[in-house]
């Protein structure tokens, strides 16, 4: 499988993470999809640390990983919104150099045209589904690259 994160703005963002090469994107829980002016940003899961991360996260006690892609400047080409809404658990995702695919086990749940893409990890996230995402008062809450909850998504 190739590399994906040298199709990113910023490759470092995931290198930083996984010196040995980027994880496969493959068996992904879809967490949320939220379009934002000129972006659409898109949590993952993945079911466990995946191999060849950093160790300082097996030090720290993580047991699992979140992955933001941010699509900016998306065209979208087909989009499958149901199936977004109703969550997937086995997803993929294709990022070529100004396209990005994810496919569910259906079929293909979206695909976009983008300027650019950029990734960020959030490790052992506090908040995992979408009914997750909100405190006792009912304030929005969201993964942020700190790995802590914030109150705003667009902390990336």
């Amino acid at each position: 499988m190739s590399d994906w994160s040298r199709q990113l703005r910023s490759p470092n963002s995931v290198r930083q993470y996984f010196r040995s090469g980027a994880p496969a994107l493959v068996n992904l829980g879809l967490l949320r999809v939220v379009f934002v002016p000129g972006a659409l940003k898109v949590a993952f899961a993945f079911s466990s640390i995946p191999a060849g991360a950093t160790e300082k996260w097996r030090r720290l006690g993580y047991t699992a990983v979140d992955l933001i892609l941010r699509l900016s400047g998306p065209s979208i080409e087909y989009i499958d919104s149901a199936a977004l809404l109703a969550g997937q658990d086995d997803v993929s995702v294709d990022l070529q150099h100004d396209r990005v695919e994810i496919r569910g086990p259906g079929g293909p749940l979206l695909i976009a045209a983008v300027e650019y893409v950029d990734a960020n990890f959030v490790p052992d996230p506090i908040m995992r589904r979408a009914e997750a995402y909100r405190d006792e008062s009912g304030t929005d809450l969201e993964p942020s690259p700190r790995g802590d909850s914030a109150p705003d998504f667009d902390a990336f």
